[in-house]
């Protein structure tokens, strides 16, 4: 039975009920009244159960209800001109089975395969000779000493984003490194903001098409004094001073297949972008910073 044709009847079912109560000039035991409502809820609840007990959940709403840690183990994976690095998720096999979608490709630790219903390499699913299957998230690119690539390559290669109309919205949110009752206070005042106003995505996606990665294990070329806000202090370590909550943005990036981006975190002190690992980028110019912070409102 269908989603609709279920509620169809069950419409019908409670007008019956109403009527009849109303029609008969005269008031049904209460018993009858409420063992037909009671009946109607009970078929109510076991049909929607039913319902959603037999639709296969989505690999994206799998994921996002699952708190996907990464591991130490790391793999080369070749694309186009690229070699992406891509750590793996700890989740149990067993869980990644219903999600096997097309083959990408084969190498010698196993075969590649897209999760069904994704459309982008965020994600891969591994399989070894063993069939043990294995999930694996990307990271970055590797790069030889003194190279670089650009988020336009990330969100090209690995999301197929070419332009800010994939981009559905940008949640920001505190650094939350600060644990400090300063800090918790200042987390909980700049709070978690959405932003999704179509200059904006436009602007952002401008701003970091050209933003110059050094991939994992670089150093940070920017300077935390660069810039000067109404938070800034004359402290030199930002953390404890606050600076650094007021002043950093976690970001993540909805796209319009459900796919998140969720590593780049940008710095307002610095007026540059970073990821865990190490990875840093290149300064941002002074304009492209002013305008971020317009967005983020970082002031």
């Amino acid at each position: 039975m269908r989603k609709e044709e279920f509620f169809e009847i069950l419409g019908e079912l409670d007008d019956k009920i109403v009527v009849h109560a109303k029609s008969t000039g005269k008031k049904e035991p209460h018993w009858k009244i409420w063992g037909a409502m009671a009946a109607c809820v009970c078929f109510t609840v076991i049909a929607v159960a039913s319902f959603h007990m037999f639709q296969p959940d989505g690999f994206h709403a799998m994921i996002a209800d699952y708190t996907a840690h990464t591991t130490v183990h790391y793999a080369a994976v070749h694309m186009e001109e690229k070699t992406a690095v891509y750590h793996e998720v700890s989740i149990d096999s067993s869980k990644l089975e219903k999600y096997m979608g097309e083959e990408y490709q084969q190498d010698k630790d196993g075969t590649w395969y897209y999760p069904a219903g994704a459309e982008n390499l965020k994600y891969l699913l591994r399989q070894n000779g063993e069939g043990i299957l294995s999930l694996w998230v990307f990271s970055d690119f590797i790069v030889e000493e003194g190279a670089s690539y650009t988020y336009g390559d990330v969100l090209d290669t690995i999301y197929g984003v070419d332009s800010a109309e994939d981009f559905i919205s940008i949640t920001a949110a505190p650094l939350d490194s600060n644990n400090t009752d300063i800090g918790k206070a200042i987390q909980e005042q700049i709070g978690i903001s959405v932003y999704t106003d179509r200059k904006d995505m436009e602007d952002f996606y401008d701003i970091i098409v050209d933003v110059v990665c050094y991939g994992a294990d670089s150093e940070s070329k920017g300077d935390h004094n660069r810039f000067s806000y109404s938070f800034s202090t004359d402290q030199q370590d930002k953390l404890t001073s606050g600076e650094s909550t007021y002043g950093t943005r976690f970001l993540k990036i909805t796209l319009a297949d459900g796919t998140t981006i969720d590593s780049w975190k940008y710095d307002a002190l610095a007026g540059c972008f970073f990821e865990y690992g190490g990875i840093f980028t290149e300064p941002l110019s002074d304009e492209d910073v002013h305008r971020l912070n317009d967005i983020f409102d970082i002031k």
